[in-house]
């Protein structure tokens, strides 16, 4: 099984890859893969959000009114999305600032908004 590791931590003291995690993010993930490799051989692979250039979501909904090719800054959240369709699950991880995910996080999140209403992730863990 394929995970997919998203990192919201702008931390640079966040490291999964190498087992070595300075930061309280980085330790709950490395836990939840601990667990998840109970369930059976995983994969891993990991995505930076603070090593990823993407500027700000500015809310055109271009991506639910014609399709998320229509996005401003589609070349730079399309390839993550192909990385996200490539996986069989996903493990979103953040620190909590201001009782919400990092604003690294949420811009994410709001880039992939047109996920939440159609059923292309419906399967994945």
């Amino acid at each position: 099984m394929k995970c997919l590791i998203i990192s919201g931590s702008p931390s640079s003291n966040y490291r999964f890859g190498d087992r070595e995690t300075g930061s309280f993010t980085g330790k709950l993930t490395e836990h939840a893969a601990s667990v998840m490799n109970l369930m059976g051989e995983m994969e891993y692979a990991e995505l930076r959000l603070a090593d990823v250039q993407r500027p700000p979501c500015t809310g055109c909904y271009k991506c639910f009114n014609f399709g998320e090719n229509f996005c401003p800054h589609a070349k730079q959240i399309q390839p993550i999305a192909a990385l996200m369709r490539e996986t069989d699950c996903f493990i979103l991880t953040s620190p909590v600032y201001a009782m919400n995910v990092t604003g690294t996080m949420k811009n994410f999140l709001d880039h992939l908004a047109y996920f939440y209403n159609r059923p292309e992730f419906f399967g994945k863990k």
